[in-house]
């Protein structure tokens, strides 16, 4: 072999292999003594349940239980019944005193849906295999879960619907059945959507109402939280806290991807757009932040990287579980915000069968099985520690998001990678014990953007030198870093 082929050949491979294996680099600091955040609750990413599907009792799944799924979830909250469905349940039918037989819970007007499921109502309008509020209330007490529970308000406006006085009612004798049975709702949520259905009631309507159930509601239980159903508008909050202050003991927002239809399209616009992706929560935050009430919790009640169906891609698959991670974190992040739901465990509009697209579901309906969005929302609850603090969230492709509890012994790091090629991070670790000397690792990632499975493996450890490490993120991948 002649010396020129020689320094071509060792030339040719320098390049293919400086090709293949080059890194782009980025230096991120993370700051363990600025806390930017305190008091993060455990199981922070929570869920919307689905009472038509989401039984046990009554629709036993032969592979794995609603609660086995939501156990290792490790959400913290749950959002019972559901969501606009919930504007037309009511949990029990009068005489509300007379429960020997246990609850009859059943469509509030015909008019609407779930009426004409023939696989979720009976004709009466009682449910065939729902999940009840017992049934809910002893599923959170079991897994040390907190209920959230929503009041229906729009169905006196459906035809064939009860009166106002009817429902107002409804609402009371809920909270007194709860009191009675020792049952701890986390939060009372007045309606749901409110601001989305001005055709039904007007925000001075509501406002109205909202504060005519729970002065009633209080005054059955005082000890309750009650708080409106809000999708985004901040004049909702405000007109409340400002008009009844003592009424209000929590707020709440959506928050859904329908700003990014245009710019967030496809994987490879996801992948170079930078944005907090909180369009809706960060409004609400400064809002009660200014308010007379700057303590008030923020519950996220409905949240994903949704719209299905409007050409942003209907599948919960790698990408759109590092989209949500990201929006989950960011949300995470915020002082006020207590709990964000995902919606949701099913769907019950594809009725018994697993819907086709599942971007909006967190579990399979055959086997309760994770989907992506759901193993990185796991992820996330099994990791996140009580504080967050300091670090540069957004680094080119990269996401960087860091916790400590509060004894300050355990520190864990979040580290996403958008790219589909590997990215080299070097991470300055600030106010870090000298005696750590290691992290474990752990690494979530997809083969390829629009996979639909993701592995979730331990890594070897990570060495710490001089409080640094050096790292190479795989593509469309989360790492988590722990002491």
């Amino acid at each position: 072999m002649s010396f020129l082929y020689k320094t071509v050949s060792l030339a040719f491979f320098s390049i293919l292999f400086v090709g293949i294996f080059a890194f782009s680099q980025e230096n991120i600091k993370v700051d363990f003594s600025e806390v930017i955040k305190q008091n993060v609750n455990p199981g922070f990413g929570s869920a919307n349940l689905c009472w038509l599907t989401d039984s046990d009792k009554n629709r036993p799944n032969t592979v794995q239980s609603m609660e086995s799924a939501i156990k290792e979830l490790g959400t913290g909250s749950l959002r019972f019944p559901y969501g606009h469905l919930a504007d037309n349940y009511l949990w029990h039918s009068p005489p509300y005193y007379d429960v020997k037989n246990g609850l009859r819970p059943k469509v509030a007007a015909p008019s609407q849906a779930p009426f004409g499921w023939d696989w979720a109502v009976n004709e009466d309008g009682s449910f065939k295999s729902s999940m009840d509020f017992d049934e809910f209330m002893q599923l959170c007490k079991k897994l040390d879960i907190k209920p959230l529970v929503v009041i229906n308000v729009f169905s006196f406006k459906y035809k064939g619907g009860p009166s106002y006085e009817e429902l107002k009612t409804a609402a009371v004798e809920w909270v007194k059945y709860a009191k009675k049975k020792n049952y701890k709702v986390a939060y009372w949520q007045i309606g749901n959507e409110i601001d989305h259905h001005k055709d039904l009631l007007s925000m001075d309507a509501y406002v109205n109402l909202y504060q005519d159930f729970a002065k009633a509601m209080k005054e059955e239980d005082a000890t309750i939280k009650v708080g409106p159903g809000i999708l985004s508008s901040v004049d909702y909050y405000n007109t409340i806290v400002q008009k009844y202050p003592d009424l209000i003991d929590f707020t709440s927002c959506h928050q859904y991807a329908w700003k990014y239809i245009k710019s967030c399209s496809n994987y490879e616009e996801w992948k170079n757009h930078v944005n907090l992706y909180t369009p809706n929560v960060l409004p609400m935050q400064e809002a009660v932040s200014n308010s007379t009430k700057p303590n008030m919790d923020i519950v996220i009640t409905e949240n994903g990287v949704t719209p299905v169906g409007k050409g942003m891609g209907d599948f919960s698959n790698t990408y759109k579980a590092l989209w949500f991670f990201e929006m989950l974190m960011n949300e995470a992040s915020l002082p006020n915000v207590a709990y964000s739901y995902f919606w949701g465990t099913h769907s019950p509009w594809s009725g018994l069968k697993d819907s086709d697209r599942d971007l909006g579901l967190l579990f399979r309906l055959d086997d309760n099985s994770r989907k992506p969005i759901a193993d990185g929302i796991k992820l996330v609850n099994d990791h996140i520690l009580d504080h967050l603090v300091a670090t540069k969230q957004t680094s080119g492709y990269i996401r960087t998001y860091a916790s400590k509890n509060k004894a300050s012994d355990k520190y864990n790091i979040f580290l996403m990678n958008r790219n589909d090629k590997a990215e080299k991070v070097t991470l300055q670790l600030d106010k870090l014990p000298k005696k750590t000397k290691t992290f474990k690792r752990t690494e979530f990632k997809g083969k390829f953007p629009e996979s639909r499975k993701v592995q979730i493996t331990k890594q070897k450890v990570v060495a710490v030198e001089n409080n640094s490490i050096d790292i190479i993120l795989p593509p469309l991948s989360i790492t988590v870093l722990q002491n």
